[in-house]
């Protein structure tokens, strides 16, 4: 019987576990910040600019005194392609976390729309938006400028909010987006709140894995029948 209980408990334990929220907490006021809590565990995502700066100067002073070496041994020097894939990917994120500011802002959304539009639909029916606080105040020296500027902001965010209303469910999202002439300075006030289960992720992450065999497989039975 108490083998019974254990294994149930262990069952229990886990169905907790794939019903309870993965939320994702984003500010954007200068510059992203992006914290994702599962339970007690909580992952910050951020640019620092005091370590990027400290780390800036070491590799600086590494290259200053390598420079010679790496000079020497860069014909020699191969990478893999597995090795570059992830440098890539890693710079691209890198990229997206260090904008800054309204044109910083504005690459952010583009690049998550692409992130968002492949994902899968049964995955974006899933999330949840708690929610979603967009100010933006588009103001410059120039009345011109100002002009252009905010139909930028409109040609990127417009449509990005319109693809969250169709797709993603939503807790009355607060949007603000104007012009101001007598100011001098843009201002962004963004913060958001998005949650989803860890089974909706596990679910979608194993239909995806079984189209990509399925697909290969289907690949692999044309070229042999090719031959």
């Amino acid at each position: 019987m108490t083998g019974y209980f254990v294994f149930l408990l262990v069952i229990l334990f886990f169905l907790f576990l794939l019903f309870c929220n993965f939320k994702f907490i984003i500010y954007f006021e200068n510059e992203l910040d992006v914290c994702i809590k599962y339970l007690f565990l909580k992952f910050h995502i951020g640019s620092d600019s005091k370590k990027e700066k400290s780390v800036n100067n070491k590799n600086e002073e590494k290259k200053e005194a390598n420079k010679e070496t790496i000079d020497a041994k860069e014909k020699d020097v191969k990478k893999s392609k597995k090795e570059k894939k992830e440098s890539s990917s890693k710079n691209k994120i890198k990229k997206i976390i260090s904008e800054k500011g309204f044109s910083g802002f504005l690459k952010i959304v583009k690049n998550l729309m692409t992130i968002a539009k492949n994902l899968s639909s049964y995955l974006l029916k899933h999330i949840y938006v708690v929610k979603f606080y967009l100010e933006l105040k588009v103001s410059e020296e120039d009345s011109a400028q100002t002009a252009i500027k905010y139909g930028q902001a409109c040609a990127v965010l417009y449509p990005a909010v319109n693809f969250l209303f169709q797709n993603i469910k939503m807790n009355k999202p607060t949007i603000k987006i104007y012009p101001d002439f007598n100011s001098e300075k843009t201002c962004v006030n963004f913060s958001a709140v998005f949650k989803i289960r860890l089974i909706y992720i596990l679910k979608a992450s194993f239909v995806a894995f079984f189209k990509f065999i399925k697909n290969f497989i289907s690949l692999k039975n044309l070229k042999t029948r090719k031959v």
